[in-house]
């Protein structure tokens, strides 16, 4: 469990890394199209004009590039690991419920050892069905 959660903190950083990058690289598009822009428009700036817009075009491509391909990728791995998190963590609960039941002597009846083994079948089956099982 601890480990789902150390995974799901580290993918949203990366998410917040993912996003600032984006942010970058869309500020410094519109900032450069604004500044090529007046360049050009003065008529003695076009080739440096059209070399801030080129350079404007990049940036906006790489903003696209980045935000749509790595923080889909980002976004879904954080998406996977916090729901791994909270499905590992209701689990957690129901085995130490079905353990609380075993009597202290150390003694496991016929019963309760076919109710844990049930809970074990159970939990594969749902991760397997959620997709969370790396083994299905």
């Amino acid at each position: 469990m601890e480990k789902r959660k150390g995974l799901t903190r580290e993918y949203q950083r990366k998410d917040a890394i993912v996003e600032g990058v984006n942010t970058a690289f869309l500020g410094v598009a519109l900032s450069a199209s604004a500044a090529g822009a007046g360049l050009m428009l003065t008529g003695i700036g076009l080739p440096l004009g059209i070399a801030i817009e080129t350079g404007a075009t990049v940036c906006g491509i790489l903003a696209a590039v980045v935000g749509h391909l790595y923080g889909r990728r980002v976004n879904r791995k954080l998406h996977k690991h916090s729901k791994m998190a909270v499905f590992a963590q209701t689990l957690a609960g129901e085995f130490e419920t079905a353990l609380a039941e075993v009597p202290k002597d150390g003694q496991i009846t016929q019963l309760e050892l076919k109710r844990l083994k049930t809970e074990i079948e159970r939990y594969r089956g749902q991760t397997a069905e959620k997709g969370l099982d790396r083994r299905a």
